[in-house]
């Protein structure tokens, strides 16, 4: 789930995706810095060309990729990671491995236009 705080201006996510074109190289300088506690604050100013969603088939809906993941690059010590699709890259915050794997499965089930499947525990 998505949650948004707002404080003297800036914008801050304590889980976020967001989607742009090419890799972004200088996002955490410019765009976003991330905090010990995981936190990310995003400034306003730059919040138009940042696309805040709560899962991928969101963000396929907003710019649709036809295209498979052409690679996954861990990010910022384990706390983030980013997945480089042809002409678009995803960075996400991620707690673990298996959160980051879940990632990627929803976004190839998305690219060939299968639904979202959550895993059944017995």
């Amino acid at each position: 789930m998505l949650e948004v705080e707002e404080n003297d201006g800036d914008v801050y996510f304590s889980s976020y995706l967001y989607l742009q074109s090419g890799w972004p190289k200088s996002f955490n300088r410019k765009w976003v810095e991330i905090f010990e506690n995981g936190k990310l604050k995003i400034r306003k100013e730059l919040d138009t060309k940042v696309k805040i969603t709560k899962n991928v088939k969101d963000a396929l809906s907003i710019e649709p990729i036809d295209t498979k993941i052409k690679g996954i690059k861990d990010r910022h010590v384990g706390k983030s990671f980013q997945i480089q699709f042809e002409k678009k890259t995803f960075i996400f915050l991620s707690e673990s491995r298996s959160e980051r794997d879940e990632w990627v499965t929803q976004c190839n089930n998305v690219i060939e236009g299968k639904k979202p499947q959550k895993e059944q525990i017995n």
